[in-house]
């Protein structure tokens, strides 16, 4: 269970960009994912199964596991701010200049047992260290209406579950649609080369249809985000598969010094099966490739299990 901030959240009046400029700061995001008992949260949630994490892509990315020293660097993604530290947490919040503004969590549609536990456990820890929340439950269409247009302020009820490697399904490390956690970055990357690239200059990001940012609005200019897209722009076009894992480094090295832009809780957990004795050609978690993998979106369960080729005795 996944964590986003918008980092397009708007600035368009005093109280708001004091909210934009907290889901920018670093401080502000490493202390929030500090104060997270992630620990509570594996026994409680995951019966003590899986890896706790600060969040990236899975560990059976080709870029996080050709060989040893990219799986040290998956684990240095992982483990970087995910220690529980409150006192470290209330370190980088006074650092950070927050003053008590109210930090909304949002979800749409209607979350499971998954979601609302680990909210549950998440909202008490954040309290804990002084941060105000507010939980705002919205309807699947409000929600998604609410963060395309770059108006949400931190979603749940989402988990990473993409690979096999970085670049074949890259919105979750690099901006380039408006669904995970900068809707108007991603939104301008979709429009770069086309005759709207640079049109509607004269209105706020928030009020241009559709809402984006354009390549040479401040909001934009010199951010992370840039920096990914150059480095994603890059990796796309690089014919050698290490100078690619190279890049893709990179660009979560940007993640670790400029971010966290989301954060994870519990990852790599086991999907447990249940099947009948009779059926036959049901694969073990052996016999899948690098022990299977949990929850894809890009081939969903069972889909990766070749269901055309089950049959009963």
């Amino acid at each position: 269970m996944m964590y986003f901030w918008n980092f397009d959240y708007p600035d368009t009046d005093a109280a708001s960009k004091k909210i934009h400029d907290l889901y920018r700061n670093p401080k502000f995001k490493q202390a929030m994912s500090h104060a997270l008992d992630r620990q509570t949260i594996q026994k409680t949630v995951y019966y003590n199964t899986g890896m706790i994490t600060t969040g990236t892509m899975s560990p059976k990315a080709f870029e996080f596991n050709f060989n040893a020293e990219a799986q040290a660097f998956f684990q240095k993604s992982r483990d970087v701010y995910a220690t529980y530290d409150p006192e470290k947490a209330k370190a980088l919040l006074a650092e950070s200049g927050y003053a008590g503004e109210d930090i909304r969590i949002d979800y749409g549609g209607e979350p499971g047992k998954e979601c609302m536990d680990t909210l549950e456990i998440a909202r008490k820890n954040w309290e804990d260290v002084g941060i105000k929340i507010t939980v705002n439950a919205l309807t699947g269409t409000v929600f998604e209406q609410t963060w395309y247009g770059g108006k949400g302020s931190i979603h749940t009820n989402w988990e990473v579950g993409d690979g096999p490697d970085h670049l074949l399904y890259p919105s979750w490390v690099v901006p380039n649609e408006h669904e995970r956690w900068a809707p108007l970055c991603g939104v301008m990357y979709q429009m770069l080369g086309t005759t709207s690239e640079m049109t509607e200059t004269d209105k706020s990001p928030w009020d241009r249809q559709p809402p984006r940012y354009n390549k040479e609005d401040p909001e934009y200019v010199g951010t992370p985000v840039e920096k990914l897209h150059n480095l994603f722009n890059q990796a796309m076009v690089e014919p050698d598969e290490v100078k690619r894992a190279s890049l893709v480094w990179d660009m979560w090295n940007i993640h670790i010094d400029e971010g966290p832009f989301f954060i994870g809780t519990v990852a790599n957990y086991p999907r447990i099966t249940i099947k009948n004795k009779n059926l036959m050609n049901y694969p073990t978690k052996e016999q899948l490739k690098m022990g299977g993998f949990v929850n894809p979106w890009i081939i969903p369960y069972p889909a990766v299990t070749n269901t055309e080729t089950w049959s009963y005795k």
